[in-house]
């Protein structure tokens, strides 16, 4: 039995009929996943990978922004089985390459660690003359809306 030829691109072990041509690893969707957040989970030749819509940047094609502003419209994606593309019912497709190359690795996201959200702390706080007046004020219009819902 003869094995399938190997050849090494960036340090990988690539089979030879998986590259195109030129020299390119040719990384077509087999499967896909549409979440309701805009994004896909897409597999690439045994790897995963999550494009997000939002951060494909603005685009001036009508069909992509239907796209990215009707969720009922962005989860009928499909892949193109002959291209190994991605298309919606609007008409609009993406190639894989370009999705390969926005998409992120699914296993480095989830490997990474969590981004921490650091809010600002007031280094001082100043008081403004007439708060409390103001305070009392919109006590009062609170209790006046109040009394008129019952």
């Amino acid at each position: 039995m003869q094995g399938v030829p190997i050849t090494h691109v960036n340090n990988c072990s690539i089979e030879k009929d998986k590259i195109n041509e030129i020299g390119v690893m040719a990384v077509r969707v087999q499967s896909l996943y549409a979440t309701k957040t805009f994004k896909i989970i897409l597999e690439f030749n045994k790897e995963y990978r999550v494009w997000d819509i939002q951060k494909f940047g603005n685009n001036n094609n009508s069909l992509f922004n239907e796209v990215s502003n009707n969720i009922e419209l962005f989860m009928s994606v499909k892949i193109d089985e002959e291209s190994g593309n991605i298309y919606w019912k609007n008409g609009f497709r993406l190639d894989f390459n370009t999705l390969f190359e926005q998409s992120k690795d699914l296993e480095q996201i989830l490997n990474s660690p969590p981004k921490i959200r650091r809010w600002p702390v007031a280094s001082k706080t100043t008081r403004f003359e007439g708060t409390l007046k103001i305070v009392r004020e919109n006590k009062e219009l609170l209790d006046k809306i109040k009394s008129l819902r019952n």
